[in-house]
């Protein structure tokens, strides 16, 4: 196609993390380091969740690996968000 990619550029990774993410969550929840009944924000210190189709701050852990959170996915936001979604050090 002779696309080049940018800052700006998402790229699709599918589900192929989703083992990986899966595990170390669930460590981190034996270890009694994370709920899954908390706000995601609770743990995410720099690139917190912000409001768009629901109120960020009611969104658990749980929810997100459920896919039931009601966040948008990046492709839904990313065209009106595109300033604020450009990838920064902290926050890959």
């Amino acid at each position: 196609m002779g696309l080049k990619a940018t800052p700006h550029t998402a790229f699709g990774l599918a589900s192929i993390t989703k083992p990986f993410t899966t595990t170390t969550i669930m460590t981190l929840v034996a270890e009694g380091k994370l709920s899954l009944d908390e706000a995601a924000n609770k743990y995410l210190t720099e690139c917190k969740l912000v409001d768009t189709a629901r109120n960020a701050e009611a969104v658990t852990v749980r929810l997100l690996g459920a896919h039931a959170s009601g966040l948008p996915g990046i492709y839904q936001s990313y065209e009106a968000n595109e300033a604020r979604l450009v990838p920064s050090p902290t926050c890959l």
